[in-house]
């Protein structure tokens, strides 16, 4: 009878291995497994690899070893067959008693149980032994049934005698689960070698990420003058410099603010002297120059007083009244700037200026558009604005036959806009200029450069002159 083929193990492996794998599924979350050191985790993880390569290689040589003891059993099967078939020749005479006695003098033959049964008996009349090889020790069950041939008994008939030959791997598979023990002790015993000499290899790899880790800790707490020795791995070599290029921009950048600072005290200093000389400059001008206009005034205002008919007199002692007022007013806010002062608030300090201003230049209105968040900016800023006022009105005088003016100021992302704008015709109408410098735009440009600002002037639409500015509300400095 023809057997079937061998059947690979592997089904039958992975069936017993796959409770294994879900018990110790745990182990391996993700959130264990990061909490696991680096070299813990690279040796598990070659251990592993190294695993599931011997798995492949137990189930290949499960396969080999069930083919070979198929084959054995097979080739003992055809050995036996032919055996009792020419011992059944020779005891033609006496089948029954002869062919009984040769079979029990044989006794046992190898990876083949011998039974004998009488023609009409259920009982045998004789049974093989068992076999003294490794007598006393069996595989495991489970084992067992991967690796047992699917043989068929052979039933050989000779007179009345019924010889059944079985197929018995039980010695074959008995030393096929000594070599996989044996396979498995040297294996388990490399792989916890292997698993600890890894783990020993990455520890003495990564010791100097610990030193590293040790300087990034002093360089958080302000220590930027430790350096990293050269480390002989290429790759930690590249960390180590990469870190003292890192310390070194750090210690040029302490070094600079420390120069920085140092250079703002000596600023603060120069400033503080350049203030006090500022404020006994505004005392000096303030008891001569500002006492002399106050006379000169005073003497003014007595002869329009004492002269009662409209004479030129009378007309110029007017005029040098109304001078000498605005001349008060340019030296008091001259005396607010050397004491870094202004007279309230930008709007108010405009506002009073445009007074004045159109006391002494009649017919002319001028509008105060403001949208501020704040009336409070910086001294330099707010001169500069001061400025701006008094330059453009100076050359609608001059300039122009403007009868409107539109004074406006706004704050919008961190800047100051202020503009000044006229409807008058505007140097190239013909109206004759009136004598100046010339320079005061050029100087007012100078001004709001100072402070990294932005100024245009020139014609808008629909007519007139327009002067307009954008100035840092974090400007700080004196000079402009």
């Amino acid at each position: 009878m023809r057997s079937r083929d061998p059947v690979f193990p592997g089904g039958h492996l992975l069936a017993w291995i796959k409770p294994l794998l879900s018990a110790a599924r745990p182990a391996f979350w993700p959130q264990a497994w990061r909490a696991r050191p680096l070299p813990e985790r690279l040796s598990l993880l070659v251990s592993g690899l190294l695993v599931v390569f011997l798995l492949c290689l137990a189930l290949c040589w499960l396969h080999l070893t069930r083919l070979s003891i198929h084959e054995e059993v097979q080739a003992a099967r055809r050995v036996s067959q032919q055996w009792l078939q020419a011992i059944a020749l020779r005891s033609a005479s006496n089948p029954g008693t002869e062919l009984l006695g040769i079979v029990r003098d044989a006794g046992r033959i190898r990876a083949n149980a011998i039974t004998v049964y009488a023609a009409a008996a259920a009982a045998p009349r004789y049974v093989s032994p068992a076999s003294a090889y490794k007598a006393g020790r069996d595989a495991p069950a489970w084992f067992a049934a991967w690796l047992t041939p699917d043989i068929a008994p052979l039933t050989i008939r000779h007179g009345d005698l019924r010889i059944v030959l079985e197929a018995d791997s039980s010695r074959a598979i008995l030393d096929a689960w000594d070599d996989l023990l044996l396979f498995g002790s040297w294996a388990g015993g490399l792989l916890i070698i292997l698993f600890f000499a890894v783990r020993f290899a990455l520890r003495c790899a990564l010791r100097p990420l610990h030193g590293l880790r040790l300087a990034l800790l002093q360089t958080g707490e302000g220590n930027f003058a430790i350096r990293l020795p050269a480390l002989a791995d290429p790759e930690l070599e590249k960390l180590a410099l990469a870190f003292n290029q890192m310390a070194d921009s750090l210690t040029a950048a302490v070094k600079k603010n420390v120069q920085l600072e140092s250079e703002r005290q000596r600023i603060a200093l120069v400033e503080s002297a350049l203030q006090a000389e500022r404020v006994d400059m505004a005392r000096e001008l303030h008891d001569e120059l500002a006492q002399g206009i106050t006379a000169v005034r005073a003497l003014a205002a007595a002869i329009v007083q004492r002269i009662n008919q409209d004479s030129a007199v009378k007309m110029m002692a007017t005029r040098i009244v109304s001078v000498t007022q605005g001349l008060q007013e340019e030296v008091r806010v001259i005396l607010l700037r050397l004491r870094s002062e202004l007279p309230g608030s930008l709007p108010d300090s405009i506002a009073t200026y445009v007074e004045a201003w159109q006391d002494c230049h009649g017919g002319v209105a001028i509008k105060l558009d403001v949208a501020l968040a704040t009336t409070t900016f910086p001294a330099p800023v707010a001169r500069v604005c001061l400025r701006l006022v008094k330059e453009a009105l100076t050359n609608v005088i001059r300039h122009s036959a403007a009868d409107s003016v539109v004074i406006s100021l706004v704050s919008v992302g961190g800047r100051l806009g202020i503009s000044v704008a006229d409807n008058g015709e505007g140097r190239e109408a013909g109206i004759p200029p009136q004598p100046g410098s010339g320079l005061g735009l050029a100087g007012l440009r100078e001004r709001v450069a100072l402070l990294g600002g932005e100024i245009d002037f020139g014609k808008h639409q629909p007519g007139g002159w327009l002067v307009r500015a954008w100035l840092p509300l974090s400007a700080q400095s004196g000079t402009a």
